[in-house]
């Protein structure tokens, strides 16, 4: 058996864990210590070294990634790696194992994120080729189930169930069933069902079958309650036979009636075809004589509108001119109202210059004051010189402006009168062009009222020409005399008597009403036979519904035998493979069957058991796993305070316990 032994784990950074260095015995190791001392963290930190996961499967980076960096106050501790290193003796050849979580950093001091470095006897290797090495070493899932005494029992119940029939080489139901000729046609019907499937069919088929079945007899007895009586058949057959004989002989003498009566109609629908195909004639000859007269109607439309061809053209000439006449009133409006504005404007520009004009240059007695004493006069002769001189160059401003606007004045004067001019002269003009503009108006609308307006006569009908019109007339009046006279016809027809076959009728009602009730009471010998065979097939599916329930219950014997058979070669052989704990296999199901189920008991007792033999259920566990792959691992087991005995393990094992409150972490190596 190839063996995998601990002997020593150096953990850097790795969660609570600064710088520690644990040894562990070959054989047996105790490691105790309050909780959240760090038991749980090694078996992790082991794990991590191993396959870079923690002990509940989850990885260092990623979604659900586990905390792996040691923290302080909370915080994750920076630029520091973690480093988890261990010596390991596989078959017992020392191999040295380690990895790290390096941080990588900037020169700006940032963070770039995590670096994964794996080596073998301090041979860097990468992470692809590290895993591959442990793979070789031992495959995860192995190596969980049996370091971990949990971790089989937290896999899904059919995979349980699978690796401990592999592991036992239970059989399979084929081939216990193959020695036995019957069991193996069962086998062969069910298609690959399973035995707990083909139980479930089987007995689903049964229920509906004997639903069936129960209906039986009660359909027999409510077919024999309407079961109507017997009559003398032969007798009614023969009365039938009378009865129709004489409705026969009715039937031919209406049948002549009718003969005669159908002639007569058909004569009468032949003349109603032949009026309505004359009134067709005639309404096509009024039509063809209409379009005649419209298009004669048209054409001397059409010649009335050529003639109304001048006026038109006068009238729109008179049109274009009453709209050339309406503007230039407009214009004429408008040209008299600017002449007007502009000769008041001037107006008020000569009044501006004149005023302008007559203005004057004043001094004020200001300018003679003494500018530092305000109060009187200055006579100083400097100071007069000076004050002379200011108001000559004042008077000489004032004369300059007031020739500046003089001279404005006037030239915008000239402006405005010449823009008055021109606003008279084009009013001038435009009252000629108007007064002519009025005459030649005036003039067309003479002419226009002096010429006719043929657009506007009626058209007598004397005055249309019709092609043909005489010959059309003639052959209307004939067609409307062909129709009178086959209405005559039709009226003459349609009066005539018809032959009295009431005394006919009434008779073969009589009869109908004999030979219906003779029908209705031999109808009731159908309904005899049709209970009666009712009634056979209904004993026809009993005896097959019963034939198919016995077959069902024949097929499941057969399910149950077989099912007993493989419930006791797998519990057997499953059960041989453990010291203590005795698997359930199957469960016995209401129906007799057993359903597939993987419990583990001890005593017969699986959902009540303490903490002691459910650690002794997992060693139990690991060590035949362990013996099935050949190979043995650090068992770890917590909480081993709680267990008085357990069971020895195959390999080495790491017993955590909890210790009082305050209790620092202590491993001890008992070998």
């Amino acid at each position: 058996m190839k063996s995998i032994i601990l002997k020593e784990l150096h953990i850097e950074n790795f969660q609570k864990f600064r710088n520690e260095t644990f040894e562990f015995g070959e054989s047996e190791t105790h490691i105790s210590g309050e909780n959240r001392a760090g038991k749980t963290t090694i078996q992790s930190a082991m794990l991590w070294l191993l396959f870079g996961k923690d002990c509940y499967g989850q990885t260092d980076t990623g979604r659900g990634a586990f905390d792996i960096k040691r923290r302080v106050e909370g915080k994750t501790v920076d630029h520091a790696d973690v480093l988890v290193s261990g010596v390991f003796l596989i078959d017992g050849k020392v191999t040295n194992l380690k990895r790290i979580l390096h941080e990588n950093w900037n020169k700006k001091n940032e963070y770039m994120g995590d670096e994964t470095q794996c080596f073998v006897d301090e041979t860097p290797y990468k992470v692809g080729e590290y895993q591959s090495f442990i793979s070789s070493v031992i495959n995860e899932e192995e190596f969980r189930m049996i370091t971990n005494i949990d971790y089989f029992l937290s896999l899904p119940a059919q995979f349980q169930r699978n690796y401990l029939c592999t592991m036992g080489g239970v059989r399979t139901v084929a081939d216990i069933c193959k020695d036995n000729t019957s069991w193996s046609k069962f086998l062969d019907l069910i298609s690959g069902k399973s035995l707990e499937d083909a139980l479930k069919q089987i007995s689903y088929e049964k229920k509906e079958l004997r639903k069936k079945y129960d209906k039986i007899e009660p359909g027999i007895q409510s077919l024999e309650k309407v079961k109507p009586e017997v009559l003398d058949w032969e007798a009614l057959k023969l009365e039938k036979d009378a009865i129709s004989s004489q409705l026969e002989i009715v039937n031919d003498s209406l049948s002549d009636t009718n003969k005669l009566e159908a002639s007569k109609q058909m004569e009468i629908k032949d003349l109603m075809e032949q009026v309505s195909v004359k009134r067709k004639e005639f309404y096509n000859t009024t039509n063809e004589l209409q379009s005649l007269k419209q298009k004669a109607v048209t054409a001397r439309k059409e010649e009335n509108y050529q003639k109304d061809e001048e006026r038109r053209a006068k009238s729109n000439r008179l049109t274009e001119l009453i709209s050339e006449r309406d503007s230039l009133m407009l214009s004429i409006t408008s040209l008299g109202f600017t002449a007007k504005k502009r000769a008041e404007e001037m107006l008020e520009l000569m009044e501006e210059y004149n005023k302008m004009n007559a203005s004057a240059f004043e001094s004020s007695e200001s300018e003679t004051m003494c500018p530092l004493l305000k109060s009187h006069v200055c006579n100083s002769p400097e100071l007069l010189v000076y004050i002379e001189k200011n108001r000559e160059k004042a008077e000489a401003d004032f004369n300059i402006k007031k020739k500046q606007k003089i001279d404005s004045i006037l030239e915008e004067g000239k402006a405005k009168r010449k823009e008055k001019e021109h606003a008279e002269s084009e009013l001038v003009k435009a009252e000629t062009n108007l007064t002519s503009l009025k005459n030649e108006i005036e003039a067309l609308q003479t002419i226009i009222n002096s010429m006719p307006v043929y657009a506007d006569c009626a058209i007598a009908e004397h005055e249309i020409v019709i092609p043909n019109k005489a010959t059309y007339e003639q052959k209307r009046l004939e067609i409307n005399k062909e129709i009178a006279e086959l209405e005559e016809l039709l009226k003459s027809k349609e009066t005539s008597e018809n032959p009295d076959n009431s005394e006919l009728l009434q008779k073969r009602t009589e009869l109908n009403r004999q030979i219906e009730v003779v029908i209705r009471k031999l109808s009731v010998k159908e309904q005899i036979d049709k209970v009666a065979k009712e009634i056979h097939d209904l004993n026809e599916e009993g005896k097959r519904l019963a034939n198919q329930i016995t077959e069902l219950e024949n097929k499941e014997f057969t399910a149950k035998e077989i099912n007993r058979a493989v419930v006791e070669d797998a519990t057997e052989r499953v059960n041989k493979l453990f010291e203590m704990t005795h698997w359930e296999m199957f469960e016995q199901q209401n129906n007799g069957g057993y359903a597939e189920v993987c419990k583990p008991t001890i005593n017969g007792v699986s959902r009540s058991l303490n903490y002691e033999a459910k650690i002794n259920i997992g060693i139990d566990i690991c060590n035949a796993i362990a013996r099935f792959k050949g190979v043995s691992a650090p068992l770890f087991i917590d909480n081993h305070e709680s267990v008085n005995e357990s069971l020895p393990a195959i390999g080495q094992v790491i017993k955590n316990y909890v210790a009082p409150k305050g209790t620092k972490l202590n491993i001890k190596n008992i070998s």
